[in-house]
């Protein structure tokens, strides 16, 4: 991790985890490792002087999902710091023929695809275009210091198109669990 005073420029700062913990989604399984979660990134962007919150999600998928807040947003509203959401609405989604991850492993399935193939054809199909918009949104966003929240499946590939468009990327976690093992849940 890069120490706070060695932080210039264009830097992100990737912290994936389970979107369970992203979301504060009342008197559901994950909400204690939710507030936890937040806890944490109220501390990480303290310690990293973060100028900007940015996260994998939108205000359609907090509506579809009952939830009331995310971490991210928490974090930047208690801290007075600007956020934004990344992630596209199902709009946006059927616009750009981005498709559902259920709907391609389906197809998979029904079309006699190996299944070791699936995981590929998410990411071709619906990770790869949702992260070059997430990659326009932040650089569009341009606070640096900036954090950014999702899933722990999108660290790695994320962090290469960042890396790729000149961005500074340090991972703060790849996949974040509560401390406790009794607040987690599986994804």
């Amino acid at each position: 991790m890069l120490p706070a005073d060695k932080v210039t420029g264009r830097t992100l700062f990737i912290v994936g985890t389970s979107h369970g913990y992203q979301l504060q989604i009342p008197r559901w399984p994950t909400e204690r490792g939710a507030l936890e979660f937040q806890q944490a990134i109220l501390a990480v962007c303290k310690e990293k002087a973060i100028a900007g919150v940015a996260e994998e999600m939108s205000d359609y998928a907090l509506a579809v999902r009952n939830a009331v807040e995310t971490a991210g947003r928490y974090a930047a509203t208690a801290l007075n710091l600007p956020h934004r959401m990344c992630d596209l609405d199902a709009e946006e989604r059927r616009a750009l023929h981005i498709e559902d991850p259920n709907t391609i492993q389906a197809n998979a399935f029904i079309g006699d695809v190996p299944r070791e193939e699936w995981d590929q054809l998410v990411h071709d199909r619906n990770y790869e275009p949702r992260e070059m918009i997430w990659l326009e949104r932040v650089l569009a966003f341009d606070r640096w210091p900036c954090l950014f929240i999702c899933g722990s499946h999108h660290v790695d590939s994320f962090a290469q198109k960042l890396r790729a468009a000149g961005v500074l990327v340090d991972i703060v976690a790849d996949d974040w669990e509560p401390a406790d093992p009794s607040a987690r849940v599986v994804d």
